[in-house]
Parts: C-alpha cells; sequence; structure tokens
C-alpha cells in the first residue's frame, strides 16, 4: 500500500489521449521539479528509497491502491489517472489483455517485452509535441500519447504525419535514455530543468555524461504524409 500524502498544491488536467510518462514530465516542468522527486511525491516509488526507480509496468496499468493514490495526490479523478495508462485499450486490443490478464486472477502487468510494446522507447509527432496554442501548453508542451507506444500505430492522423522514432540531434529513440537499455517509464529522472519535449536520452561519448536535450516539437523537415 503507497504511503500517503498530501494533494499537491498545483497539477494539471491530463490532456487527451495523454499517456502516464508525458503527464509526469509537463506537471515536473510546472512544478520545477525532477522526474525522480516528483516520482516520490506522488507514490509511484517509495519516499524511504533513494535508489527506487518507477516501475515501467505503469505504463501498462496502476493496480488499485496506487491509482488512487496517485489521483488524490494529483487532484484527479481515478477514471482519468487510469486513462494516462494503456490498460483502457484492453477491451479492443488483444495483445495488451493478454499482457494484463492472468487466467483465474485480476489483470496486473505480466511481462513487458512483448512485442506489441515498442519496448524502450516511443514513437511522436513533433506538431503533437509542440501543443496547440493554448497558454498551458504553450508553457508545458503538448502530450507524448500513450497510442504512440503500440506496435499497430505509426501515424498521426490530427497532422497527417508519420510519426518519428529517434532524435534528429543524437539519432537515438525517443524517450528511451539509453540506447539498448530495458523500458524507462521516466528517461534521465534526476536531470533538472528539461521541457517535456526535449530529448532525455544520455550522451557518453564527450568525456562527460550529459542529456542530450534537443527539442523534438521542432519544424524539422517531414518525411512524406501518409495518403487519405
Amino acid at each position: 500500500m503507497p504511503a500517503a500524502q498530501a494533494p499537491l498544491p498545483r497539477s494539471l488536467e491530463p490532456l487527451p489521449e495523454e499517456s502516464l510518462p508525458g503527464f509526469l514530465l509537463r506537471l515536473t516542468h510546472r512544478l520545477d521539479l525532477t522526474p525522480h522527486q516528483l516520482a516520490r511525491r506522488v507514490t509511484l516509488i517509495p519516499p524511504d528509497d533513494p535508489h527506487a526507480r518507477v516501475s515501467a509496468a505503469h505504463l501498462l496499468m496502476m493496480q488499485s491502491a496506487r491509482l488512487n493514490a496517485f489521483a488524490e495526490v494529483t487532484r484527479m479523478a481515478p477514471a482519468d489517472a487510469d486513462a494516462l495508462t494503456l490498460r483502457p485499450y484492453a477491451d479492443r486490443y488483444p495483445a495488451l489483455a493478454r499482457a494484463l490478464v492472468r487466467p483465474g486472477s485480476i489483470p496486473r502487468p505480466r511481462r513487458l517485452s512483448q512485442p506489441w510494446l515498442l519496448v524502450n522507447h516511443s514513437r511522436y509527432c513533433p506538431a503533437c509535441l509542440a501543443g496547440d496554442g493554448t497558454p498551458i501548453q504553450n508553457r508545458h508542451g503538448g502530450p507524448w500519447k500513450r497510442q504512440w507506444r503500440l506496435a499497430v500505430v505509426f501515424a498521426c492522423l490530427d497532422h497527417w504525419t508519420f510519426l518519428r522514432s529517434e532524435c534528429p540531434r543524437c539519432r537515438l529513440p525517443a524517450l528511451s535514455g539509453r540506447t539498448g537499455g530495458p523500458l524507462a517509464l521516466l528517461p534521465a529522472a534526476n536531470a533538472p530543468r528539461l521541457h517535456p519535449a526535449q530529448c532525455r536520452n544520455w550522451l557518453d561519448g564527450s568525456g562527460k555524461r550529459e542529456v542530450c536535450g534537443h527539442r523534438l516539437d521542432g519544424a524539422e523537415p517531414a518525411p512524406c504524409g501518409p495518403h487519405p
């Protein structure tokens, strides 16, 4: 059972189709915290373990006690918190249902290395990350969407463009943290003062460890878009 925490003094409303990592990155930016500090505050990691990492299984679902605690701290309804995960897709995406449900038990995450999941990164649409022009999205960016994690999703139908997979600067998969590493819910979790749309990949070839930081919401030349 997660330790009880008081509600945050300020929070954000989730954006349509926003993923849990995306929501946390925007809220981190608003509160001027590191993702690791925020994860501790919203009960995703224990308060007494300085080396804890946020479980990537939360991308699939949050179990009931943690979901309710997270919703209370972030000042949202449990249903809105649940909508940040992939679990609501289970009734129409059999591969996800198989990953969440064990015969004779309540739903819970199984393995994260299924081929339907982009194991250690997210695709993205630069225009979506740039936001819709509203003041809140101008300040904290647009959504990292849940559906970008699903292997069957390869295009943004809001902006009629194919989704990107890599950062144009470091050429590493977006929101992955490191090449070949396991799925990380919050890459570079201790890196401060990054915009939610900045690349969070670690660069190791410069003699010192630093985060790429390239903005993924820029207007790089788009590949040929899908035809209606």
